[in-house]
């Protein structure tokens, strides 16, 4: 960004938007890869439990 420096507040907002989303994107695959390994487990849990 350094060759633009007048930059208006929309090009912030939407920078923003953009900055947060890829966080949020980031987080949602820790969470859904977190779920996954809780699944696993209880799987392995509950076969124990069976057997």
């Amino acid at each position: 960004m350094a060759t633009r420096t007048h930059q208006t507040k929309a090009d912030r907002q939407l920078d923003r938007l953009v900055r947060r989303g890829r966080r949020i994107d980031e987080l949602t695959q820790q969470a859904d890869a977190a779920t996954a390994e809780l699944r696993r487990i209880n799987r392995q849990r509950t076969r124990k439990a069976v057997a």
